[in-house]
C-alpha cells in the first residue's frame, strides 16, 4: 500500500504540510477497497444475500461516496452532504428492490 500515492491522490499532501482527518479516511477507504467491491457489496445488499447485515453495516461505517454515486446515478454528493455527513437514509432502487441504509446514528 502506497500511502503516500494515496495521499496525493486525496489531495492533502501540501509543500511542507499534510492533512488527514474523517473526509480524508473516508476518501481513502474507497480508494483501498475499490469501485468494483463496494459496487459488488451494494449488490449483495439489495439481494439480500447472507452476510447482507454485516455487509450492509460496513456500507453505513465507510460512508461511501462510491456507494452514493452507485445507488444513485448523478447524484450530487457534495450537496447531500450537511456537515461532512451522509443523508440520514442512503436508499438504493435496483430491479425493483429497494434496500435502506439507514445513518451511523451520528
Amino acid at each position: 500500500m502506497d500511502w503516500e500515492q494515496i495521499a496525493k491522490q486525496l489531495g492533502s499532501l501540501g509543500e511542507n504540510s499534510e492533512s488527514g482527518g474523517t473526509e480524508y479516511a473516508i476518501k481513502a477507504l474507497d480508494i483501498i477497497l475499490g469501485k468494483e467491491f463496494i459496487e459488488h457489496t451494494v449488490n449483495w445488499c439489495i439481494a439480500s444475500k447472507k452476510g447482507s447485515a454485516v455487509a450492509g453495516s460496513v456500507l453505513r461505517h465507510i460512508e461511501s461516496n462510491t456507494a452514493l454515486n452507485y445507488c444513485y446515478p448523478g447524484f450530487n454528493v457534495k450537496v447531500q452532504h450537511l456537515d461532512g455527513k451522509l443523508p440520514k437514509e442512503l436508499v438504493c432502487a435496483h430491479e425493483k428492490r429497494v434496500s435502506a441504509f439507514g445513518s451511523r446514528g451520528t
